[in-house]
């Protein structure tokens, strides 16, 4: 019934993400095309649309991870 004070529709869910930085605020730490990796910490409730082809997420949020996975 879309009841909870914190969420607002419309909503995209999601509560993890793995991808890759298309854009960055600090390139030195989190540089283009680094593989990332986020979860909970909000994701889904304060952070919009980790099921979606683009997220936005603070930066104390994102942890690099190496991967030979695609």
């Amino acid at each position: 019934m879309g009841k909870s004070s914190s969420v607002k529709f419309s909503r995209i869910l999601g509560i993890e993400v793995v991808g890759t930085i298309d854009e960055t605020s600090v390139p030195n730490q989190f540089p283009k095309g680094q593989t990332i990796a986020s979860l909970m910490g909000g994701m889904g409730w304060a952070y919009n649309k980790s099921y979606a082809e683009y997220v936005l997420l603070p930066n104390q949020r994102i942890y690099l991870i190496q991967t030979q996975l695609s």
